[in-house]
C-alpha cells in the first residue's frame, strides 16, 4: 500500500511541477518490468532461489520493477538540481535484501542525490546507482533480460555518498566515495572509494576501466553485502565495446577483486568475465547472446567453485517505447546440488522467460 500511494503521488506531483515552472526544467520518465520464468528443473519453491538476481520466481507472473523518476535539472542561472526515482516491485525487496538500515527503510527509494553543475564537472550526494559492470539493474537498459552472474555476485548495486564526474573530448572520468556496497546507512567506520576512466579512441570502440575499493561488513550476505568480519575488497572492472558493423556490437565485461579479512589471516579472490553479442535487425528487432564464467573457490560471494551460463535472446519491438523479450538460458555449475530443484540440488539449471519491458 505504501509503494502504491507514493507511486501515485509521484504520478500526480510531477505533472503539476512541470507547469508550474516556467524554465521547463523538470522531467518524468519511468519504467516496468513484468515477466513470466519457467525453471525447468521445477524447483520445490515457486522461488528460483539464490543462483540468479532478479527473474527470482519460478512459473507465475512476476511484477520485476515498476520506477517513476523525476529530475530537477538546475534552472538558467543556477548550477543545482535532484534527481528522485522511486520504485516497487521484487527488485526492489532484492536491492534492500541486507541494507544495514533495515530492509525497509529505503526499499522504495531507487535514487536520489542532489546534483551540482561546476561547468567542467558535475557532483552528485546521494544514493545513485554503481558505476560498476556491463549491465544495470534496469533490464529496459541491458542486452538481455536476466543479470549474469557478474552482476549478481561480483558487482554492487548502488551506493550512497559522493560523486564527481567530467568529460572531455572522447573521454570522461569519475571519482567516488561512498558508505559501502550496497549500503545507503554504513555498516562500520569505514567508507569506500572508487575511479572511472573511459574513452572511445575511434567511431566504433569503447573502453571503461573502473576501481572500488574499501573495507566491507561486517553486516549482510549474499548479494547486498559481505558477512563474517571486516573486509578490505579490491575490485576492478573492464568493459570494452565494439561495433563490428553497422547491426552488430560486441562486448566484453571482467571482473577481478581481491578480499581479506581485517582481523583475521584469510584472504580470497573472485573473478569472471561476460561476452555479448547484439544483431539489430533492421525490423527494430535484436538477437542478443551472452556467455559468462566466474570463479570464486573460496565462496566469497557465492557457494564456492565456478559458475558458467549462456544466455540466448531474442527482443520483439511492439513499438518506440515497448519491447516483448524471449529468452533461454542454461547454466551450469562445479558444485553438484548448486541449483534447488524438486530433490536435493542439481549442478545445471535451464530457464525459458518471457518478459515484458515498457519506458514512458
Amino acid at each position: 500500500m505504501k509503494s502504491t500511494k507514493l507511486i501515485a503521488l509521484a504520478l500526480v506531483a510531477s505533472p503539476v511541477l512541470a507547469f508550474a515552472d516556467t524554465a521547463s526544467d523538470w522531467s518524468f520518465s519511468g519504467t516496468l518490468d513484468v515477466y513470466y520464468a519457467h525453471d525447468f528443473n521445477k524447483p520445490a519453491s515457486s522461488a528460483a532461489g539464490f543462483s540468479r538476481n532478479y527473474d527470482v520466481l519460478n512459473n507465475q507472473f512476476s511484477l520485476a520493477a515498476a520506477t517513476v523518476k523525476i529530475v530537477k535539472a538546475p534552472a538558467a542561472g543556477q548550477k543545482v538540481g535532484a534527481t528522485l526515482e522511486l520504485i516497487t516491485g521484487k527488485n526492489a525487496e532484492i536491492n534492500n535484501a541486507s541494507e544495514p538500515a533495515g530492509t525497509e527503510t529505503y526499499k522504495l527509494i531507487n535514487q536520489a542525490y542532489a546534483t551540482y553543475n561546476g561547468g567542467k564537472y558535475t557532483v552528485d550526494l546521494g544514493k545513485f546507482s554503481s558505476w560498476i559492470g556491463y549491465e544495470s539493474s534496469d533490464s529496459t537498459q541491458d542486452d538481455l533480460y536476466s543479470r549474469g552472474f557478474l552482476f549478481t555476485f561480483d558487482q554492487p548495486v548502488y551506493h550512497t555518498g559522493l560523486r564527481v564526474t567530467g568529460s572531455q573530448g572522447t573521454s570522461a572520468w569519475g571519482l567516488y566515495a561512498v558508505n559501502g556496497w550496497n549500503e545507503v546507512q554504513d555498516s562500520n567506520n569505514h567508507q569506500s572509494y572508487g575511479a572511472s576512466y573511459s574513452i572511445n579512441p575511434n567511431t566504433k570502440t569503447g573502453l571503461t576501466l573502473n576501481y572500488y575499493g574499501g573495507i566491507e561488513g561486517p553486516l549482510g550476505s549474499g548479494k547486498s553485502g559481505f558477512g563474517g568480519p571486516e573486509s578490505k575488497v579490491s575490485l576492478f572492472d573492464a568493459i570494452a565495446t565494439y561495433q563490428a558493423t553497422s547491426s552488430v556490437k560486441l562486448a566484453v565485461n571482467y571482473d577481478n577483486a581481491r578480499l581479506s579479512k581485517v582481523s583475521t589471516s584469510q584472504t580470497g579472490k573472485f573473478d569472471g568475465w561476460a561476452f555479448y553479442v547484439k544483431d539489430s535487425l533492421k525490423s527494430g528487432d535484436a538477437v542478443n547472446l551472452r556467455f559468462e564464467t566466474l570463479k570464486d573457490d573460496q565462496g566469497i560471494r557465492e557457494d564456492g567453485g565456478s559458475l558458467n551460463s549462456y544466455t540466448l535472446g531474442y527482443d520483439h519491438m511492439l513499438d518506440k517505447s515497448a519491447t516483448l523479450r524471449f529468452e533461454y538460458r542454461y547454466d551450469k555449475a562445479s558444485v553438484s546440488d548448486w541449483f534447488p530443484d524438486d530433490n536435493t540440488g542439481t549442478d545445471k539449471k535451464t530457464t525459458f522467460t518471457v518478459a515484458l519491458g515498457v519506458k514512458f
